[in-house]
């Protein structure tokens, strides 16, 4: 027992070294791009949408993979270069902002090894062990909404007629496009929502036609089939991967709150892009919100998603599209 202890103290000291430089690198990337986010408020929410994706992305991918990947993609990754001697040895910038962490690490190892202290071993396995219940707690969330949302899912009916159906093909012949998108009409009251990133599902309430007219049920499906064509399903799955591995950093959260309103904000542009009318596309949200009672689980993209729902309606309805947002239907990392 002893020597287990022992050799998960050791692992924990290294873990926790290991993810303090990588946390400060990601935290340092993280505010260059809402720097970055800020210039560009004005523009496309899918410009913004995209930064902060690569933001999120910085906390998974470590420096060196994350810069080779650059390199790999075309991107000028010479800006990581150091100058003088860490730039003879190749070692980038953001290396060496983060060894002051990687000293003080160091230098607690040592000092734990030479003393044998065993205070500072039972406060790494503890670190490790509120870090592993506090990922555990978060995925265990995660999948009791999961089975809810199948489990609504599996009481409703595939339509193939009626008002529903025809507002699908509808929006499909807006988007300039067509797919094998399914569409359930479930008895709960749960939001609408799309399920899955390959043969996708959409998922209503079987009393929604009953509170829309065809203009804004069709604009509904608009919003939906845009999630679809965007496959934002799959990021909403890697954003609570995210979550729950990060669960403790503030910022980790605040990605995933930004990746959210953007994505919002950018389907909201794709759908008025396509002709969507925008008092029927305000006015089919705010029914949504007011009819429907769902809960929000990750891979899932519902309509009535959002940080600021007043300020995203202000925006249907009052803001001009972005110049470039019209000439562009879409970008590459769309």
């Amino acid at each position: 027992m002893n020597a287990l202890h022992e050799s998960f103290a050791r692992a924990s000291l290294w873990l926790w070294g290991g993810v303090a430089d990588h946390l400060w690198q990601a935290t340092l990337f993280a505010a260059l791009v809402f720097a970055l986010t800020l210039l560009l408020r004005r523009g496309p929410a899918r410009v913004r949408y995209a930064l902060w994706l690569v933001a999120a992305a910085k906390f998974v991918v470590p420096s060196a993979l994350f810069a080779y990947l650059a390199r790999g993609a075309g991107v000028e990754a010479s800006w990581l270069s150091g100058r003088g001697a860490d730039a003879a040895a190749g070692v980038p910038v953001i290396y060496q902002l983060a060894g002051p962490l990687s000293s003080i690490n160091a230098a607690r190892e040592v000092g734990a090894n030479a003393a044998g202290t065993a205070h500072a071993s039972e406060l790494y396995c503890a670190l490790t062990l509120l870090w592993l219940a506090g990922c555990a707690a978060l995925l265990l969330v995660w999948l009791r909404r999961r089975r809810e949302f199948l489990r609504a899912a599996a009481e409703g009916h595939e339509a193939y007629a009626g008002r529903e159906f025809e507002a699908l093909e509808s929006a499909w012949r807006r988007l300039g496009s067509g797919g094998d998108v399914k569409l359930l009409l479930s008895p709960r009251g749960v939001e609408p929502g799309v399920w899955r990133t390959r043969s996708p599902v959409i998922l209503l309430p079987e009393s929604i036609a009953e509170h829309l007219d065809a203009e804004e049920l069709e604009a509904l499906m608009l919003h939906e089939l845009v999630h679809v064509e965007r496959r934002d399903n799959a990021v909403g799955n890697l954003q609570m991967a995210l979550s729950c591995l990060f669960w403790f950093h503030p910022l980790v959260w605040f990605v995933g709150r930004r990746l959210l309103a953007e994505r919002e904000q950018a389907c909201d542009e794709r759908v008025l892009e396509v002709g969507g009318q925008r008092g029927a596309y305000a006015s089919s949200i705010l029914k949504v919100v007011r009819f429907c009672f769902g809960w929000k689980v990750a891979g899932v993209s519902g309509a009535a998603a959002g940080s600021n729902l007043r300020r995203r309606i202000e925006k249907i309805m009052h803001e001009k599209l972005n110049h470039y947002a019209l000439k562009v239907h879409r970008l590459p990392w769309d």
